[in-house]
């Protein structure tokens, strides 16, 4: 039977400190492979510089220096923390090897929180620096307007969409930021499609073009058909990570404190100041991959209205094109997808039907949803017009 004491109290702190920090430092982890880590030493840090991105020019009269007034953004640090209780008696009956696998899961929980922070600011899409969300189609550079933000299902064609589209981001002077990314990071549902397109020599039955593109990272929180295309080559990335205060294990265990007098045990616990904001925009592309879903829902209810040609009807057609309109409006799908997938087949198997009158019509539709405006819309309003639609 061990005796307690101070001593051994001391003892047994630093022990756990050590398993703590020793088990801290071996647990995997990707935050920083999204996010630039900064040590604070302040509160609230100030990232108003995030905006500021300068291209080397010729040096003719002053130098230039770019205005950052219209940008805001800072972040403040929180406290968090995980504790445990032990009985004296893991001491008294020298059992503390008992204890090492709950000082173990404090450490992994403490690390595995970055991770979980830079998880919260994807699937939130919160605002950035330029004050937009950060995955948006309305990010303003000079008089351009750049989108990092699709509803495309994951595919070879969708990932050189979104590579394509980072690359020809330009800053304020007009030139291309040079960025090149390397990192597709998606959901536990999509590693076997995001491995094909990385790793496979050929893709139905053709060279591989995209095999080695990118790095993979595999992230188990992300929503079920959710990916992303990062550049995380740069000296700042896509995320940041504001450290204040490192995850550090402490112990409150004095005969003279409250849980060792009424309860005969010691607590144990981890605290640490820190918190999570938004880098740059334009090295983070994101798809949700709703398109594929409300898509494949659209078809569904055009084949149940193609089974009965006598609705058929011009009225029909409007009532589909002004249906379409409100789908595509929310950028959930672009247009040219959206037609390939449903409404263009539609059209075709109508014309292939129909009388003049409706072939008319349908000429006119096509116009029409070329032309349909960018709005918000969801599955939920495609199932409400169902009752119309068949």
């Amino acid at each position: 039977m061990g005796v307690i004491n101070g001593t051994v109290l001391q003892v047994v702190a630093k022990t756990f400190a050590k398993e703590f920090s020793k088990t801290f430092n071996e647990t995997e982890s990707f935050y920083d492979k999204l996010a630039t880590v900064v040590n604070a030493k302040t509160p609230t840090v100030d990232y108003t510089w995030i905006g500021q991105m300068p291209k080397m020019r010729e040096w003719v009269g002053e130098r230039v220096v770019k205005d950052l007034k219209a940008y805001k953004y800072t972040i403040t640090k929180k406290r968090f923390e995980a504790t445990i209780e032990m009985d004296r008696d893991y001491i008294i009956y020298d059992n503390l090897g008992a204890m090492k696998p709950q000082i173990q899961e404090l450490a992994q929980s403490a690390k595995h929180h970055y991770d979980e922070l830079i998880v919260e600011l994807i699937t939130q899409n919160g605002a950035c620096y330029d004050g937009k969300k950060f995955f948006s189609d309305q990010h303003k550079v000079g008089s351009a307007t750049y989108s990092n933000i699709s509803t495309q299902k994951l595919s070879q064609s969708a990932f050189l969409a979104a590579r394509a589209a980072m690359r020809k981001i330009a800053g304020d002077q007009g030139k291309t930021l040079k960025i090149r990314p390397n990192l597709l990071a998606v959901s536990t549902n999509l590693e076997e499609e995001a491995l094909r397109i990385l790793r496979a020599d050929t893709i139905d039955g053709t060279t591989n073009i995209t095999k080695g593109m990118a790095e993979l990272l595999v992230i188990d929180d992300l929503p079920d058909n959710a990916w992303m295309l990062l550049d995380t080559s740069k000296a700042i990335k896509p995320f940041i990570l504001q450290v204040n205060r490192k995850p550090k294990l402490v112990a409150m265990d004095s005969d003279k404190d409250y849980s060792a007098f009424m309860k005969a045990s010691y607590l144990y616990g981890v605290d640490a100041e820190h918190n999570a904001g938004y880098g740059l925009w334009q090295l983070a592309y994101f798809s949700d991959g709703s398109a594929v879903e409300v898509a494949n829902e659209l078809e569904s209810i055009l084949s149940e209205v193609l089974s009965n040609p006598k609705l058929i009807t011009e009225e029909l057609i409007q009532k589909a094109i002004a249906d379409a309109e409100e789908i595509v409006g929310a950028k959930e799908l672009e247009i040219p997808f959206f037609l390939d997938i449903a409404l263009y087949r539609f059209f075709v198997r109508v014309r292939a039907k129909a009388p003049q009158s409706v072939k008319d019509a349908y000429e006119k539709a096509i116009a029409r949803l070329q032309k349909a405006p960018i709005k918000k819309s969801t599955l939920a309003k495609v199932a409400q017009r169902q009752s119309i639609w068949i």
